[in-house]
């Protein structure tokens, strides 16, 4: 056993070295940090394909300095007021195959009175909370979208440019995969899923599962146990405490982000 570590570790460190190596040469990627652990998050992405972690890289300093808006330097205690809303969540519990489950209230959004880029600088700081967890790496995130009691406000963040832009965050952050399961039943979001949908890239498409009510359907990929009970679960999530063990990670996630997004 202690052979078979050794052999990895090798290979890792082989691999991070050819990464550093390819980011001299480019003169975006120059600026960026080149430490083992934050390269092994693109590594880990792309199953330690070199050449492609750092196409990823490439591609998400390249939206970052295009979208700077949409990457927050700030920590999750800059956004407490919102966080507690219970709009984004991760839970302690994890899918079938090992992802932690993150959920994703849409009907506690309230684009009147929530800005769009303290929200997804709220997914920011969650993942960033994982970013050094190696069942993340490894596996990624299953996120749940319960679109419950969604309101017409949210018209107002389902612009094409916006949907676009979004999507193309998601696909060039440097996450394994993901698992997304929509639930429960509204008009307006299903009006809204169709606007959308035309803009959601195959991939993501493939992972996108619409079980809206049918909770066995669910259950096939998250045990019951591992879900609350307005998923038909028994699983109990303590809200508070989740959140606290984010806002103590507050200044060591300020302190990444403001080292790992230093080409703004």
């Amino acid at each position: 056993m202690e052979e078979v570590e050794q052999v990895e570790k090798i290979e890792k460190e082989k691999c991070v070295g050819q990464f550093r190596n390819l980011m001299k040469g480019n003169d975006i990627l120059k600026y960026v940090p080149s430490n083992d652990d934050y390269l092994l998050r693109f590594l880990y992405t792309t199953s330690f394909d070199v050449i492609e972690a750092f196409k990823l890289m490439k591609l998400h300093y390249e939206f970052m300095l295009e979208c700077p808006e949409w990457f927050t330097k700030d920590g999750p205690l800059s956004r407490k007021y919102i966080i507690e809303k219970n709009i984004r969540v991760l839970t302690p519990y994890r899918d079938r195959d090992g992802r932690q489950i993150y959920i994703i209230k849409t009907g506690n959004l309230d684009p009147s009175k929530m800005e769009l880029f303290d929200v997804v600088g709220i997914d920011d700081c969650w993942v960033e909370f994982l970013a050094d967890d190696l069942n993340f790496r490894q596996k990624g995130l299953c996120v749940i979208v319960d679109i419950a009691n969604l309101t017409w406000r949210m018209y107002k963040w389902c612009t094409p440019y916006l949907t676009r832009t979004f999507m193309r965050k998601i696909n060039t952050w440097p996450i394994k995969e993901y698992r997304i399961h929509v639930v429960n039943t509204n008009f307006i979001a299903n009006s809204i899923i169709k606007i959308i949908w035309p803009f959601v890239n195959e991939h993501l498409k493939k992972v996108i599962k619409f079980h809206f009510d049918d909770w066995e359907s669910l259950h096939e990929y998250i045990n019951p146990n591992e879900l609350p009970p307005e998923y038909r679960g028994s699983a109990v999530i303590d809200y508070k405490e989740c959140y606290r063990n984010l806002f103590k990670k507050n200044d060591e996630i300020v302190n990444n982000f403001r080292t790992y997004r230093n080409v703004m």
